[in-house]
């Protein structure tokens, strides 16, 4: 068996010993960890435990006792640390149990980053927005961005609620599935990108309400709270939708289309890249396992599939970034020389 081959087999074995690891590694970039089991501590490892205010302990969507917290809508709260939670990127993940809709034209917060004049959060809403949402406030001149499934959520039902901003907008998750009335970072469904977080001032974090003001207060049971300082992939927010098995009979994974195609793989001196329902590419790079940038190109293409001339590379697992006008995609590609 020649030198090569025994490369290219030893590279495909890292690619598939590693392929399930790296779509749902849900250790990666998480912040805060807060499962509510018997009290508000944080278990990542990073010490944002919270501190709660009226929370009730109770049972959680497997009916496990101490498990969840319930919070009045009047001012029950938990508030954990903001330092280090102002990010660019970020990933909201909680699951929650509404007792009561907002009255028409309110809206009541479930989770919350930021202060006044600003932040990050999800939301029941019941005016020009309805039902679960997700609002983001951002720096320049489009000031803020939303997104809305459009109806009112059942009350008496656990939901999962995953809120996500990229380089260009924020995606809303309901129960595993990515709400389609996405929002750019224009508001309503325009898009001009490239706008940083407004956190506002004086920012707070802030579960069961926002910026501890009156009126906001979320009234029903919220549990597994978890904060990341990246965006997660949909099958990570699959498999925090399914973490808890308990709460599934029957129901099938959800199953996402992959966004990129990368062939041959592994490669060597070029690689082809198709790009799935994606939008225009604007540029890529391309990034080994430390984490150093080995090559990037600025572009503008509405071609779907497009070559990259590789340089000499070592034998290892690199990492393909495509930013397109819809966000960024990434695959892992093995390079055997």
């Amino acid at each position: 068996m020649s030198k090569t081959i025994t490369k290219i087999l030893l590279v495909l074995a890292i690619v598939f010993s590693t392929r399930s690891d790296a779509q749902t590694n849900l250790s990666q970039g998480l912040m805060v960890n807060l499962p509510f089991s018997g009290n508000t501590k944080d278990s990542s490892g990073n010490n944002f435990h919270g501190t709660g205010n009226n929370v009730v302990i109770t049972s959680d969507r497997c009916n496990n006792n101490n498990s969840a917290y319930n919070f009045n809508g009047v001012d029950a709260y938990v508030q954990v640390p903001v330092n280090g939670l102002l990010n660019n990127y970020y990933s909201y993940s909680i699951w929650a149990f509404p007792n009561e809709i907002p009255v028409q034209g309110k809206y009541t917060y479930p989770f919350s980053i930021g202060g006044a004049n600003g932040g990050q959060n999800i939301s029941i809403c019941n005016n020009a927005l309805q039902g679960w949402s997700g609002g983001a406030y951002n720096n320049g001149n489009t000031t803020l961005s939303l997104v809305s499934v459009g109806s009112l959520p059942t009350l008496g039902e656990w939901n999962h609620i995953v809120l996500i901003r990229d380089t260009f907008k924020i995606k809303l998750y309901v129960n595993g599935v990515l709400n389609t009335n996405e929002s750019y970072y224009g508001g309503w469904n325009t898009s001009n990108g490239g706008h940083t977080p407004n956190y506002g001032s004086n920012p707070t974090a802030i579960i069961g309400g926002r910026n501890l003001d009156t009126g906001f207060f979320f009234n029903g049971i919220i549990d597994d709270v978890k904060i990341y300082n990246r965006v997660i992939t949909p099958e990570e927010v699959n498999a925090l939708y399914r973490e808890k098995s308990c709460f599934f009979t029957d129901i099938q994974p959800i199953e996402t289309p992959e966004p990129i195609a990368i062939y041959p793989n592994p490669a060597s001196t070029q690689i082809h890249l198709n790009i799935i329902n994606s939008g225009d590419v604007k540029a890529y790079k391309i990034i080994n396992n430390i984490g150093q940038t080995i090559l990037s190109n600025n572009i503008l293409t509405d071609e779907k599939t497009f070559s990259i001339q590789l340089p000499v590379l070592p034998t290892g697992i690199y990492t393909i970034m495509v930013e397109t006008n819809s966000g960024f995609i990434q695959k892992q590609v093995a390079i055997a020389n």
